[in-house]
This record gives structure tokens, C-alpha cells and sequence, in this order.
């Protein structure tokens, strides 16, 4: 008798801890598209993991039945009487019903995917990658779960994360998120950055008001890098009366940016420079400046937010002025070694200090971290271990926001996937462990090869670890840290996950993509190995396999917008080229042995804003050519051709750089090209050549200033006469050993 009662006993138990499934979904009576979307998603998902039907009903239909209870109805209001916080979710059990239910505009769709992804296993691992388990006997927990996220503006910046309903399943809600309402819509920032040339475009107002724009040098003047005059009391006007005027235009936004342009460029006007010096920081000027309209903006739309950046050379706070109360400050950690803790890294100990400092005198403050590296996107970038310790580390500094950017401009991404999937999930909850999040990912999207490249990740991780060096958002050369001889090694694994999965073709062709950005390094790498005698360390076959691979994965997954890609629809008939040796050597090199100079021929090179459907930089025949083929120039862009220096650091040692070029052109006096180096914080080292130097068929050499193997440089090209009947044609680059 007394085993019976303890066996009714354990099953009553077990009952209070699992509720029987509702049998509906019951809506409001007048639901709002979300709610109705809400329920939609709910009934979808339970239909595919159960097999059974959910009708959706309204509320005063519900009678007997048990249900979940979505949005504001009756019940819900009763048990949750205040307001919610922004986004807010929450899930309770009420006798047989579940309430899911939380913030109006997006958090009642955000509780059911909690519902769902928590308690049902459903995993939206990318926009076109879901798991739904089946469960035909899925039962759900006594449910008391209350969540509100820390973050109020969350967005990874990455292709992925913006296609179809994926944002919102990530719980991603910032600028770029172009959802509809019943998605939850997006918070969006007027201008979104850099809006000082949008709002006072020079354009239109220099000619008549020269004095309204930075002084540089002693001249008010238009040039590449330039911002506004900001202690000049007419341009506010103006300008106060263009941001009214672009809020009107936008009446659902809550935020205007008014932000310096990217670059340099700051007024050095006596006045400018005054306001620099009492404030201690080039920040004074633009808080000053964004301060007073903030409070003409605030007369007409007192709920409006005024966003503005602390980038470059504002980063470090003023040091009597604080910006309003209906000023945000978003804090641009573009100089930071990503490479380690923000929190903790010897290199980022500058930000720290910035970043503090802002803490104590900004109302609210948002954080633009980078998660990329735009020296090339498609190499190994071993910052996926601090991500979770960086985003605390701005949460504790009262961060309220934070915008990640990524790989938007190739979705080419090294484990591009793993990192939107992990990092969307660390915004909305930092309290996550991040070795279960991708440990999640890795074996839900690589099945039984995750454990394998899971592996790869931590020896890639240690490897940059031992190195001693850093990596920012501007990497120039995986070499730095990543020997050829790592590369080889690391290959193993990905081996180990290929076998793992033998046999599945999706799963084959996820790990094969994956692989592509160390064959990527690999291939970067070759023109060094080449010069010293080492590229024989792999068969002529194997190079040409991870450049088809690399050029198969490129072509299928490229963007319209490629930022600093390399050449990789070259690669597969280009390559042999390479292999065999075909281009002559180097006019400046005749006389030297071969491992004093390193040759990028134009298959090599690296094209910044890129467009493939009308591209301003193409491969074409040229008999003039060292090997035959050249790279055609018909459009000026700055930075239109980013060449990586793949070398090893080896301190002291210097290189001469030679551009090959040529151009069609009639004779004329004006600047052709010009090009020079960038370390990830400034551009140094110019060289110019005119018209009149390279109007002829022959190629001629552009002998640049030296630089230094122990920087992490690479150069840059802006070609700003070309265009396409004046091409600029640059057939190779060459490294000198000095």
C-alpha cells in the first residue's frame, strides 16, 4: 500500500512539474499584427515538432480548452498588470493554459521563440538552416520565466543576419534589421552615421559658405577627409534646420544621428582648437556642437534621441563638457586588439581608459565593436573567444546597445554562421556560456563533424595565443601569426571532420566551406614560399585544389559588394600561371636572386568595393603584361586596390614596393594615381604619379617609399583619373628585400 501511494505520489510530482500540451492558441479579442504573427509561428512549429493542428482562437472562444494564452489578453493583464521594458518576455504556467506573453512591440514574438528554442529544442541556426525536432508527446515544464534583455538595440552586422525572418528569431532589432511590425520591426537611426556631410552636404552649401567647413591647414577646402566647422553659429542654424526637417520626413524613427564624417579632417580654426584645448580632447568641439542641437531638436520632438560617435580621434572624452540627456554616445573600439579581452589586453588598455571614462558622464551609451577583419574576411580570425567577456565588459560599463559588425560585404566570413548564431545570442543574454553555444551550433550545423572542428578552432586559438601578437579589424597578413607550417597542421582537422561526415553531402559542403578561409591564407601566402624556395612543401596539385575550392565557394556565396576580396575568380585558370612560373621577372629585379624579391601578380590583389555586376576592376588580356594579363581600372574609388603584404614579421627588415602600371589617356597635366600604406590607424608614405608619367602601352614602375616587414601594413591604390575611356591598367606589384 505504502509503495502504491508513493508511486501516486511521484507521478503527482511529475505532473506538477509538466503540464500537460494546451490543446489552441488563444489570441485577444482584437490582436495586434504581432500577436496574430506570434500565434502563426507558435501553430507552425508545433504543427511540424507534434503532427497535431493548433487552431488559433480568440479569446472569448477559449471555453474549457487549455491553450497558450499569446499577448495581452485578459489573463495575462491580470498576471502581469505593469508595463513591460522594452522587449521584455514572459512565460508562465496558469493552471492548464501557458502564458506567453511580454513587451507589446516586439516581446510577445520573442517569449514564443524563447518557448520554442528553449523548451521545444527548435534551432534557427542560420536564415535558411532550422531544426525542428520531432516530438508527437512534447510536454512543456511549469513555466515562471520573466526576461528582460540588458541590451536595448542589438544587431550583428553580418549578410546572414539580415535575410528573411532570421533577425528576429535572433532577437536582433538595430538599424539595419529591415523587418515588417508583425516581425517586430527595427529601431531606426536617421542617417544611421557619419552624418555631418549627409545633413550640411558640402556640395551644396561650400561654394557660398566656405567658412562652414573645416579649416585644414590654414584653408577652408573639400578635400578627401574633411568635417565642419563645429564653434560656427550660422551652420548650426542650417544645419538644425535640415535635421527637423529629416525628421519630419521620418516620423516612425526615435533616433537622429549627427556624427562626424569618417576620416580625419577635424577644423583647426583658432576657435575649433580652442574648444580642444580647454576640453582636453577633440571630442569637445562635437559634444559642444551636438549638445546645442539636441536642445533645438528637443523644443519640437522632446522625445527624440540624438546619437552621435566617439571614433577616431573623438574616442577620448572631454573633459568638462557631458553630452545631454537626450544625447547617446556610440563608442567605436575600431583601434582595439581583438585578439584578447578588451577587458584585460595590454594593447587595448587606451580604450579601457576611453571607455570609462564616457561611462561616467553619457546618459546612455552604445558600443560599435568590430568582429571582422577587413583586411580580409575569408582568412582565420581568432577573435571568436573573447566575444562573451567583451560584450560584459561594455555591460558593466553601462552599455544599453551594441552594433557588431561583421562580414556584410562577402558572406564569406571565417565560421561566419557560428559567429552570428553565438553572438546574437550573447546580446540578448550575457549570462550564456559561450563553449555551450558553440559546442550548440558546431554539432546541430556540422552534425558529427562539429567535435572535430571544434578542435581546429581551439588550435587556431592557441596559435595566435603563443604568437604574441595582436589582430585588429584591419588585419593585413594572417602570416604575421599563422605560419604555413600551422596552416598544414591545422588542415588535419578539417580531414578528421570531412571523414566524420563521409558520406552526407550537406554536411560535406558545410565543412568544406568552412575550410576555405585557411586555404584562403594558404594561397595568400604562396608568392613568399615562391621566393624562398618553400612552395614545393605541398604538390602542385594540392595547390591548385585549395585554389578551385577556394574559387568554387567564392563564386557560389560572393556579394555584390566585395570589401577587400581577393581575386579569387582568378584562381582556378589562373593559378597554373602561377605554378609554372610563367610571368618575367621583375625589370628592377634582373640582377637580383630570386629570394630578395616576392612578386603579386594582379590575380593577387585585393578589391575594395567591388561590385560584381558592373565591376570597375577587371582581369584582361594585355600583351604588355609580365604574364600576359593585367587588372583594368575604369572608375576612381580611394583604396580601390588593397594589396596584403603576406610576409613573415621579422624585425628590422625593409622592402621596396614597385607598382607596374600603365594608361590610356591623352596627354594632361593632373595626378593619375596615388597610393601609400595603412596600418589600421592612419595612412602614411605617399607617392603620386601623373598622366603625363604613365600615358604610354609600356608598363612603368612606381617606386614606392620603403616600409617595414615588422608592420602590419598593407597598401593602398586610389587611381582617380581612371575611368572607362581612360583606364588605368596595373599589371603587378613587387616586393624588394632591401
Amino acid at each position: 500500500m505504502k509503495k502504491i501511494f508513493l508511486l501516486i505520489l511521484s507521478v503527482y510530482s511529475v505532473l506538477q512539474l509538466y503540464a500537460l500540451m494546451p490543446e489552441c492558441i488563444v489570441i485577444p479579442e482584437q490582436p495586434t499584427a504581432l500577436e496574430r504573427n506570434a500565434a502563426r509561428e507558435l501553430a507552425e512549429h508545433l504543427n511540424k515538432i507534434t503532427g497535431k493542428k493548433f487552431a488559433i482562437i480568440p479569446e472569448s472562444q477559449q471555453k474549457n480548452k487549455s491553450a497558450f494564452l499569446i499577448g495581452k489578453t485578459a489573463v495575462a493583464r491580470s498576471e502581469f498588470p505593469d508595463k513591460f521594458a522594452p522587449d521584455a518576455i514572459a512565460l508562465r504556467t496558469k493552471g492548464n493554459d501557458i502564458i506567453v506573453t511580454g513587451d507589446s512591440r516586439r516581446g510577445v514574438l520573442y517569449a514564443v521563440y524563447t518557448l520554442l528554442e528553449k523548451y521545444a529544442n527548435v534551432r534557427w541556426y542560420t536564415s535558411d538552416v532550422t531544426v525542428i525536432p520531432k516530438n508527437s508527446a512534447l510536454d512543456f515544464p511549469t513555466l515562471n520565466e520573466v526576461y528582460a534583455p540588458i541590451l536595448k538595440i542589438r544587431e550583428v552586422h553580418f549578410t546572414d543576419a539580415y535575410k528573411g525572418v532570421f533577425p528576429a528569431r535572433l532577437k536582433s532589432n538595430g538599424h539595419f534589421v529591415k523587418l515588417p511590425e508583425e516581425f517586430g520591426g527595427n529601431e531606426k537611426i536617421i542617417g544611421f552615421c557619419h552624418t555631418f556631410g549627409q545633413i550640411l552636404p558640402a556640395s551644396r552649401y561650400f561654394k557660398d559658405h566656405p567658412e562652414w567647413y573645416s579649416m585644414q591647414k590654414g584653408k577652408r577646402a573639400v578635400p578627401r577627409w574633411h568635417q565642419l566647422c563645429l564653434t560656427n553659429a550660422e551652420m548650426r542654424k542650417e544645419f538644425v534646420k535640415n535635421c527637423l526637417q529629416m525628421i519630419a520626413k521620418n516620423p516612425d524613427a526615435r533616433v537622429i544621428s549627427v556624427s562626424q564624417n569618417d576620416g580625419l579632417g577635424r577644423c583647426e580654426c583658432q576657435k575649433c582648437l580652442a574648444v580642444e584645448r580647454e576640453e582636453g580632447s577633440p571630442a569637445g568641439p562635437v559634444i559642444r556642437f551636438v549638445n546645442a542641437v539636441a536642445a533645438e531638436i528637443c523644443k519640437v520632438y522632446p522625445d527624440m534621441l540624438i546619437d552621435t560617435l566617439a571614433y577616431s580621434y573623438t574616442r577620448p572624452a572631454p573633459q568638462k563638457t557631458k553630452p545631454a540627456k537626450n544625447v547617446s554616445i556610440r563608442y567605436c573600439d575600431i583601434e582595439a586588439d581583438f585578439g584578447h579581452s578588451i577587458a584585460v589586453g595590454k594593447d587595448s588598455a587606451p580604450i579601457r581608459r576611453d571607455v570609462q571614462a564616457w561611462s561616467k558622464i553619457a546618459h546612455q551609451m552604445l558600443v560599435w565593436h568590430y568582429v571582422s577583419n577587413f583586411g580580409n574576411q575569408m582568412t582565420p580570425h581568432p577573435t571568436f573567444m573573447t566575444y562573451k567577456e567583451d560584450i560584459n565588459y561594455y555591460i558593466e560599463n553601462r552599455a544599453i546597445g551594441m552594433f557588431l559588425e561583421g562580414d556584410t560585404h562577402t558572406d564569406l566570413m571565417d565560421f561566419g554562421q557560428m559567429r552570428v548564431w553565438v553572438l546574437g545570442h550573447l546580446l540578448w543574454d550575457p549570462s550564456l556560456d559561450q563553449e555551450t553555444l558553440m559546442m550548440d551550433f558546431l554539432n546541430g550545423y556540422y552534425g558529427a563533424a562539429g567535435i572535430h572542428l571544434r578542435r581546429y578552432l581551439q588550435f587556431i586559438h592557441d596559435t595566435f595565443q603563443k604568437s604574441g601578437k595582436t589582430v585588429s579589424c584591419f588585419t593585413k597578413k594572417s602570416a604575421h601569426w599563422l605560419s604555413f607550417e600551422d596552416i598544414i597542421k591545422a588542415e588535419k582537422f578539417f580531414d578528421s571532420a570531412l571523414n566524420a561526415v563521409d558520406g552526407d553531402a550537406v554536411l560535406t559542403e558545410r565543412v568544406r566551406r568552412a575550410r576555405i578561409s585557411l586555404y584562403n591564407a594558404a594561397l595568400l601566402q604562396y608568392p613568399y614560399l615562391e621566393s624562398i624556395n618553400r612552395s614545393g612543401m605541398i604538390s602542385p596539385e594540392k595547390w591548385q585544389y585549395m585554389a578551385d575550392e577556394v574559387s568554387f565557394f567564392a563564386n557560389k556565396h560572393f556579394f555584390n559588394r566585395s570589401r577587400a576580396v581577393i581575386g579569387i575568380w582568378n584562381y582556378p585558370t589562373r593559378f597554373p600561371d602561377m605554378l609554372a612560373g610563367k610571368a618575367a621577372v621583375p625589370t628592377k629585379c634582373q640582377d637580383l636572386p630570386r629570394n630578395k624579391y616576392v612578386d603579386y601578380q594582379e590575380m593577387m590583389f585585393c578589391v575594395a568595393g567591388q561590385n560584381a555586376e558592373k565591376p570597375l576592376i577587371t582581369i584582361v588580356d594585355d600583351p604588355n603584361a609580365s604574364n600576359g594579363k593585367a587588372a583594368k581600372i575604369t572608375g576612381p574609388c580611394p583604396w580601390w586596390i588593397q594589396q596584403q603584404f603576406h610576409l613573415p614579421t621579422v624585425k628590422g627588415e625593409k622592402w621596396q614596393v614597385v607598382i607596374s602600371l600603365r594608361m590610356d589617356s591623352p596627354l594632361q597635366e593632373k595626378v593619375a594615381l596615388y597610393a601609400g600604406y595603412y596600418d589600421g590607424k592612419k595612412e602614411f608614405k605617399h607617392a603620386r604619379i601623373s598622366v603625363r608619367s604613365i600615358r604610354t602601352h609600356k608598363y612603368i614602375d612606381l617606386v614606392m617609399p620603403e616600409v617595414s616587414a615588422a608592420d602590419n601594413v598593407y597598401m593602398f591604390i586610389n587611381p582617380v583619373a581612371a575611368t572607362a575611356q581612360t583606364p588605368i591598367y596595373i599589371d603587378r606589384i613587387t616586393l624588394i628585400r632591401k
